[in-house]
């Protein structure tokens, strides 16, 4: 396991063009095994509350960022294809449709840098475009 810290910026885009921006900064672990790489870690959704683990499964073809905790859900991202998702909230549940438009892996010695570009659908709330950046750095 490599201790690494963990940049993940995500912009979301709403039909009428309204930008949202969400940062993340962590530190976690990586992890090699035969189906892929994993990067875990910790997530507090706001300052002295639950936290949020969250698993960032990187593999050939797929991207798999699962959370659990206060929030559970296990988005998929699979290029040119729908994936749906439940997103468990404490306000509720919600049926998410994700349609992957770019999935980026680009990994060195030192990092490992994500872009993934996916339409989002959350039934009868939200439709929009998202764009996740995730870097993930190695310690020295």
């Amino acid at each position: 396991m490599i201790d690494v810290n963990i940049s993940m910026i995500t912009k979301q885009y709403d039909n009428l063009g309204n930008e949202d921006i969400i940062e993340v900064l962590s530190n976690g672990k990586l992890y090699t095994k035969h189906d892929g790489i994993y990067v875990i870690y910790k997530e507090e959704l706001e300052k002295n509350s639950a936290h949020v683990t969250t698993t960032i499964k990187i593999s050939e073809k797929e991207i798999l960022i699962k959370r659990f905790g206060l929030i559970n859900s296990n988005m998929k991202f699979i290029l040119d294809r729908e994936t749906t998702t439940l997103y468990k909230t404490p306000q509720g549940i919600f049926n998410i449709k994700i349609n992957t438009n770019k999935l980026d892996v680009k990994e060195t010695d030192k990092n490992i840098e994500i872009e993934i570009d996916y339409n989002m659908e959350i039934l009868g709330l939200f439709e929009g475009v998202n764009i996740i950046k995730i870097k993930v750095e190695k310690y020295k």
